[in-house]
């Protein structure tokens, strides 16, 4: 393999008008997107303000780019954790196969870590890259499809408050609060500061044709909302109309049901996808018939790498009680999360949602399980299970011993992402 030589990442001024357009072209001629335009390049400059750019040149050329940033991840019992998010990681095809993917990413990761960032977290293009840098995924998701002729909730499905149609610039603020709000009910969800809020509802931050379904509890505050777009289709005069919504948030049972409902009966649409749901989604749960919704592809989202293991562990909550001694085996140069720590969470410590905190520290007590620092990723959000990685192969241990850490990570809800970066 040819190393990366004295091709080394430099880091790149947001404010740099010229150094972000070169920084955009490489990203999508990467991702095999159309060249940005200016207007789209001046919008992503504003955007990128106090991110960490670095690029790698060759020839004066952008042949790498590497994009960091700070944002807020909530893990179980709705505590929040600072995390280093990574994004807009290209390679050229020109210089594939030297190193230089390793030389950023390594070194984003020792920074963020002399920063006192316990986590990082990226959305991966492809899954098989990540790995190796002691990523694994933390969260998972799949599309849902409603049949609308066949749509019937229940009686006892809940109801309440009211819907109304915006759109997108009509109602920035209500977005943002439901999603401020919706991020910090489930593990998995990520804050969105306010220049991305800027930049999604400005004009023309969505497709033309989207519609805000927007609903309102009872006392007028809105608790939920989904981005819509109808996509229209005739078969002799007849309507075979799709819905598409590539985003759907709801705080209450309520507003998901009228927001649903509301979709699922407008006029001319045959059916509603969901782009993006949580795997423990109620909604089959409150359907006459719930064969009316089917399910795609689950994929995997989120992918997170502790850089801190007791850091990020003491952070978290914990819906089981007990104790388990875990050896974390980190493979990489740094090692960053290696090392033997004893959970132990007290039954005397709940609080009144029924989460704990655990006491983790250093022990040299024989480990109770054995796994590497992607596993420890991977059950960081409950998202993973500990005796299905063992049947896998990525978690070793005695039998007594991966049950009591299986109760441990247990959670009582599915972590899930829904901001995409």
């Amino acid at each position: 393999m040819r190393t990366t030589g004295s091709l080394r990442p430099e880091p790149l001024d947001p404010t740099d008008r010229e150094a972000v357009t070169a920084f955009r072209h490489a990203a999508d001629r990467t991702f095999l997107q159309t060249l940005g335009t200016p207007e789209e390049i001046a919008t992503l400059s504003r955007l990128m303000a106090g991110d960490r750019l670095s690029r790698i040149l060759d020839g004066g050329r952008t042949v790498a780019t590497f994009r960091s940033f700070d944002t807020d991840l909530t893990l179980p019992g709705g505590s929040a954790l600072p995390v280093n998010a990574v994004s807009a990681v290209t390679v050229a095809a020109t210089h594939r196969r030297r190193g230089i993917l390793t030389t950023m990413m390594r070194a984003d990761l020792a920074a963020a870590r002399d920063r006192g960032v316990a986590v990082s977290a990226l959305f991966a293009a492809e899954a098989g890259i990540y790995a190796r840098f002691g990523f694994g995924p933390a969260t998972r998701s799949a599309p849902l499809t409603l049949a609308s002729p066949r749509v019937r909730f229940r009686e006892d499905a809940p109801v309440g408050g009211t819907v109304e149609l915006h759109e997108p610039g009509e109602v920035g603020a209500e977005l943002r609060a439901v999603q401020e709000r919706t991020r910090r009910g489930r593990a998995g969800g990520l804050s969105r500061s306010r220049a991305w809020w800027q930049h999604t509802t400005r004009p023309g931050g969505f497709p033309a044709a989207t519609r805000v379904v927007l609903h309102r509890d009872e006392d007028g505050e809105p608790d939920g909302y989904a981005l819509s777009e109808g996509i229209p289709a005739w078969d002799h005069e007849v309507s075979n109309a799709r819905m598409v919504v590539p985003q759907l948030l709801a705080a209450t049972p309520e507003a998901y049901c009228g927001i649903l409902e509301t979709l699922a009966s407008t006029d001319l649409v045959r059916s509603v996808e969901l782009a993006d749901r949580p795997l423990d989604d109620p909604l089959p749960w409150l359907l006459v018939d719930e064969r009316a919704v089917t399910s795609g592809p689950v994929r995997d989202a989120l992918w997170l790498r502790v850089l801190d293991a007791p850091a990020a562990l003491s952070a978290r909550s914990w819906w089981g009680t007990g104790e388990a001694v875990v050896e974390v085996v980190d493979e990489t140069p740094e090692a960053f999360a290696a090392g033997t720590l004893r959970i132990a969470v007290e039954e005397s410590g709940r609080d009144a949602e029924g989460w704990a905190r655990a006491e983790v520290t250093p022990t040299t007590a024989d480990p109770d399980v054995r796994l590497g620092a992607d596993a420890l990723a991977a059950l960081l959000l409950g998202g993973s299970d500990v005796m299905t990685l063992a049947a896998a192969g990525r978690a070793g241990g005695t039998r007594s011993g991966l049950r009591r850490a299986a109760l441990l990570f247990g959670t009582d809800r599915e972590p899930w992402c829904d901001t995409h970066f």
